[in-house]
């Protein structure tokens, strides 16, 4: 009886273990209910910060909605594989301040949550386009960081 008691038990171990890490990092859902389908994040059930870094996230679900506890101020997804986020995905975050999103390779143009966004404070990487010669297709005057600039600026520095 012993040994049916133990196996019993490494079973019941070995399926709550596989629970545990189901985590998903394609077509995942920040905070989600499903263990199949949920990112791997932090701060779901508690806290003022949700922390999806440095997870290997590739993709979020183009399905749900980003829905949090009205607590949570800070939602991280930065370092991660993400390359576009779905339109809307996080329009219902009213009560977020910050979304950071850098260290992502996010293909340009940068998704619309990075210029049009509820949320108070939204932190997208540089899309590579935006270093380009200044030639008024962003609307200002300043100078970019493309090649001519800087050796116009080395030019006299480096004699």
């Amino acid at each position: 009886m012993l040994p049916r008691v133990a196996l019993l038990g490494a079973v019941c171990l070995v399926s709550l273990h596989g629970l545990a890490s189901a985590d998903s990092t394609t077509q995942c859902v920040i905070c989600g209910n499903d263990w199949d389908t949920k990112c791997p994040c932090s701060g779901c059930t508690r806290g003022y910060d949700v922390d999806c870094s440095n997870k290997g996230i590739k993709s979020l679900a183009s399905d749900h909605h980003v829905i949090l506890r009205s607590s949570v101020y800070n939602l991280y997804l930065n370092n991660n594989e993400l390359t576009e986020i779905p339109d809307g995905i996080f329009d219902k975050l009213e009560e977020v301040g910050n979304l950071v999103l850098t260290g992502n390779p996010l293909q340009c143009p940068l998704p619309e949550v990075c210029s049009k966004s509820s949320i108070t404070h939204v932190q997208c990487p540089d899309c590579p386009s935006a270093f380009d010669d200044d030639n008024g297709d962003d609307g200002d005057d300043w100078p970019t960081w493309d090649d001519d600039y800087w050796n116009g600026l080395r030019g006299p520095l480096a004699n």
